[in-house]
């Protein structure tokens, strides 16, 4: 490769720039789990490391014939990696690649402003994967990094520093935020995710599964992700209330629940008193399902959702988006009778050991009546040596027999899915239900967090009088999990661990900086990721149009558009204006300082002669004197020009700071000896 000539080195900054932008915006892509394959991140950074080899050595960039051949050869196996169709991954692998070999291809001027407009649309892609606040963050740090490239294209003599393109990128970015923001406001809402492509499938989603097994529940808990948040319209009910209904499980083989359509519809259920009933709003997070979550007992099913037998609610389409709804839920209640077909089913036990079925008998003894065998069940596990763990023993799938009596240690779907079998072996109807239980309060969003980790499986029996009633045998066994006092993810095989208190000051801080993101994060989802069709009409209802229409959006949102570009347009006119040299602006901004401290210029006198007089006044600024009437006889007379000449010399102005004439560095002169 020959050498590149002398003058096009001052460029050499840009592109390196430029480099790093396109580096910079692919990484995200590059770690994240599922991201792009070893070897597309390998191909591209060997591309960028043999184009900064390129300009560091001064050489000429490989032949475009050699680069079309180095594209066939790397694009061809994308069909073979991710399938003969097409998908968001391939099409992002296909992008990143052509980039890399952008890079390689760039000559000119134009070659590369084109590739630093081809970051930005990986910028985009990001969003395809992730839109969360760190996300947003830090494209928004890409872009920014994207306009100082441009800035250093622009400058084709390397004369501007960087710091200064830095700032004119930054005055950019924060003169574009008024027109992005009335944009965002009142552009027309689509329905749908913004951020996704029709045929993607969710990746990696947590949520409950339709069945109760060993391990189903605890892989749940093992994840630290929201699974909700909840923001109650008065006081929050009592937190022993705090159970949120997702899956009814009625169907079982003796060892597994599981769920399945019912055939039988539900009686009536009324709350004990007006005050059993609660009012919120829940922001469910994608899971990939279509079960939606409410407190016990869900009155209604929320809009484009339907209730099923067994209140527990459905959504009409799997829930692939966030989706914010509102509920109301019974906390204390009464349900009614029994209907044949539901009695049937919850009675139905196909197979059961011997032993489990003599355990279950014996509380039918003296036939004590359906509450009296749920009491007898729950004496039983909080005085059978029963213990709670996040890693039971290995029994394998047939974990009821060793659970009740050999290794009697157990995870809340051990418990749940084991008394449900009992009480029907004892002839009372019952059910297993799983969802969530308890939530982490938010004091600065003034909402609750529920996550993954708070995953939960309790029983329902029915009772005579009450009907369907809350039953967990875990709280028996554990009831600190009731209070929060347990880290479910830290479960030994020996038991429960007990989170250790940290010092007060770093758990204080600790929580505030929690709450404070947390709070952050829900208002990024309420009002960024959720802002649909229905949030903006509120907005412009709340301005004076009662029933918008795309007309009322397009008025608004060219009226507010012309009225910022015609403030920008104004103030770069004013800014325009000519005012005089800049260094002379300065350099006399300097001289009225000294004339206010009883040293004015004279008309005739020239700067060095100035700064001789100002040097003999204030010695003690005799270096800084001598540095800004330098600066400003070179930059301005000088035979060539100064790199941002004005604004160090306005930098220099301001850290100027002399006393009144006549004060000394040691304070001790008279005013006649310091001239």
């Amino acid at each position: 490769m020959s050498r590149l000539p002398v003058d096009d080195v001052p460029r050499r900054r840009a592109r390196l720039t430029v480099v790093a932008v396109l580096v910079a915006v692919s990484a995200p892509h590059m770690v994240r789990p599922g991201g792009l394959p070893a070897w597309v991140t390998a191909v591209f950074l060997a591309l960028a490391a043999l184009r900064v080899w390129v300009e560091l050595t001064g050489s000429r960039p490989p032949p475009r014939a050699l680069v079309w051949v180095l594209a066939a050869a790397v694009c061809a196996p994308l069909p073979v990696a991710f399938g003969y169709h097409p998908s968001r991954d391939l099409f992002l692998a296909l992008l990143t690649l052509l980039v890399g070999l952008k890079i390689m291809e760039a000559r000119s001027q134009r070659d590369w402003a084109v590739t630093v407009l081809l970051s930005q649309f990986l910028v985009l892609t990001n969003f395809l994967y992730s839109q969360s606040v760190p996300t947003a963050l830090y494209m928004a740090a890409a872009v920014w990094l994207g306009l100082v490239a441009l800035a250093d294209l622009a400058d084709r003599v390397g004369a501007v520093p960087v710091l200064a393109n830095g700032r004119l990128a930054w005055r950019l970015l924060v003169q574009a935020l008024p027109l992005t923001a009335v944009l965002f406001l009142l552009f027309p809402r689509v329905q749908g995710q913004l951020w996704s492509l029709p045929a993607d499938q969710p990746v990696g989603l947590t949520g409950l599964s339709e069945q109760l097994a060993p391990g189903s529940v605890q892989q749940v808990v093992l994840s630290d992700e929201v699974a909700f948040r909840v923001a109650f319209d008065g006081r929050p009910p009592p937190a022993d209330r705090w159970y949120w209904r997702g899956l009814v499980l009625e169907r079982t083989d003796g060892q597994r629940w599981w769920w399945d359509a019912p055939g039988y519809q539900d009686a009536a259920v009324e709350p004990l008193s007006p005050a059993d009933t609660a009012a919120y709003t829940v922001t469910l997070e994608p899971h990939g399902k279509r079960w939606l979550f409410a407190l016990d007992l869900p009155v209604a099913a929320p809009p484009a959702g339907r209730m099923l037998p067994g209140r527990q609610l459905l959504a009409s389409a799997p829930v692939r988006e966030r989706r914010r709804y509102r509920a109301e839920s019974f906390t204390r209640y009464r349900t009614g009778p029994l209907s044949g077909a539901e009695r049937s089913v919850a009675l139905d036990v196909p197979r059961a050991s011997p032993r489990v079925r003599e355990l279950a008998a014996a509380w039918q003894t003296g036939d004590p009546g359906d509450a009296a065998v749920v009491e007898r069940a729950l004496q039983h596990f909080a005085t059978g040596g029963y213990a709670y763990t996040l890693s039971p023993p290995v029994t394998g799938p047939e974990y009821v027999e060793p659970f009740l009596f050999d290794t009697r240690r157990g995870f809340c779907e051990h418990f749940a899915g084991s008394f449900a079998l009992l009480m029907r072996l004892a002839g009372v109807p019952s059910r297993v239900v799983v969802g969530y239980l308890g939530g982490e309060p938010n004091p600065v969003g003034g909402f609750w967090v529920v996550r993954q980790a708070q995953a939960h499986a309790w029983a329902e029996v029915w009772l005579a009088g009450r009907g369907w009633v809350r039953v967990d045998p875990t709280a028996v066994v554990q009831p600190e999990r009731l209070t929060g006092l347990v880290d479910n993810r830290a479960g030994a095989a020996t038991g429960v661990r007990y989170v250790m208190p940290p010092p007060d000051w770093v758990r204080r801080a600790v929580r505030r900086l929690h709450t404070l993101w947390g709070a952050a994060e829900n208002t990024w989802d309420q009002w960024v990721l959720g802002y649909d069709v229905a949030r903006q009409a509120r907005l412009l209802r709340r301005l004076g149009v009662s029933a918008p229409t795309w007309r009322h959006l397009a008025a608004a949102l060219g009226v507010c558009a012309a009225a910022i570009l015609a403030l920008l347009a104004a103030s770069a006119a004013w800014r325009g204006v000519p005012r005089g040299d800049p260094l002379q602006r300065v350099y006399g901004r300097y001289c009225r300082r000294l004339g206010r401290r009883g040293l004015p210029r004279g008309p005739a006198e020239t700067p060095l002669a100035y700064a001789r007089r100002a040097a003999q006044a204030w010695p003690e600024h005799a270096p800084q004197i001598a540095a800004i009437t330098a600066l400003y006889l070179q930059a301005r007379y000088g035979p060539h020009p100064v790199p941002d000449a004005a604004h160090r010399l306005r930098r220099a102005v301001a850290r100027f700071r002399p006393g009144p004439r006549g004060e000394c560095a040691a304070g001790r002169q008279r005013r006649e000896e310091c001239l």
